[in-house]
C-alpha cells in the first residue's frame, strides 16, 4: 500500500479538551463562549462548532491544562446561560495535527486517519480539516498508539 505523503505530524500536548453540546443557537452566542475565553486571556488551540440532529449547536475546543481552573469556573457561568445538554471536560488530552503539503489535492484524508484508528480500536473525541490539515483530539494516553498507527498510511519527515 502507498503511504500518504504529507509535511508532518504536529502534537500538542498538555491540554484540556471541553465539549458543550446541545445549546440553543441564537447569532452571537458562540462567538460569546469564544469571547469569554479571550477576554480572560485563555487562547483556545482547537475550536469546533457542529450541529446537532435537534437543530442546536454544539462547540468543541481545547485549551492548556494550566487554565483549566479558571475555564471550569467560566463554564458554570456559561452553563447558565445557554443551558446546554451537557458538558464534558477531558483534562488530559492531545491535538494532533498531519498537514500538507498539497492536501488539498488529496482525497480521503479524514477517512484514512479513522482507518487507521479504527484498526488500532483508539477513539478520539473530535477531528476537523481544513485545506492543508487534518487535527483530532485524542486522550493522552493513545498518543503513542495514534502515532504508530498513522505511520501505517501516513508518511512524513522526522
Amino acid at each position: 500500500m502507498n503511504k500518504i505523503q504529507c509535511g508532518g505530524l504536529i502534537i500538542k500536548r498538555g491540554v484540556a479538551l471541553i465539549e458543550v453540546l446541545g445549546f440553543e443557537w441564537a447569532p452571537g452566542e458562540a462567538c460569546g463562549i469564544l469571547c469569554e475565553f479571550g477576554d480572560a486571556g485563555i487562547p483556545l488551540s482547537y475550536i469546533n462548532i457542529s450541529n446537532t440532529n435537534d437543530k442546536k449547536r454544539s462547540i468543541v475546543f481545547c485549551l492548556d491544562h494550566k487554565y483549566l481552573g479558571q475555564a471550569k469556573e467560566m463554564m458554570t457561568n456559561i452553563e447558565k446561560k445557554l443551558l446546554p445538554q451537557k458538558v464534558t471536560v477531558e483534562e488530559r488530552a492531545s491535538i494532533c495535527t498531519l498537514y500538507g503539503p498539497h492536501f488539498l489535492e488529496k482525497t480521503g484524508l479524514a477517512s484514512e486517519v479513522y482507518a487507521s484508528f479504527c484498526q488500532a480500536a483508539i477513539g478520539t473525541w473530535s477531528v476537523c480539516s481544513s485545506v492543508n490539515s487534518v487535527s483530532f483530539v485524542i486522550s493522552e494516553r493513545d498518543l503513542n498508539p495514534s502515532r504508530q498507527c498513522l505511520r501505517t498510511r501516513f508518511d512524513w519527515p522526522e
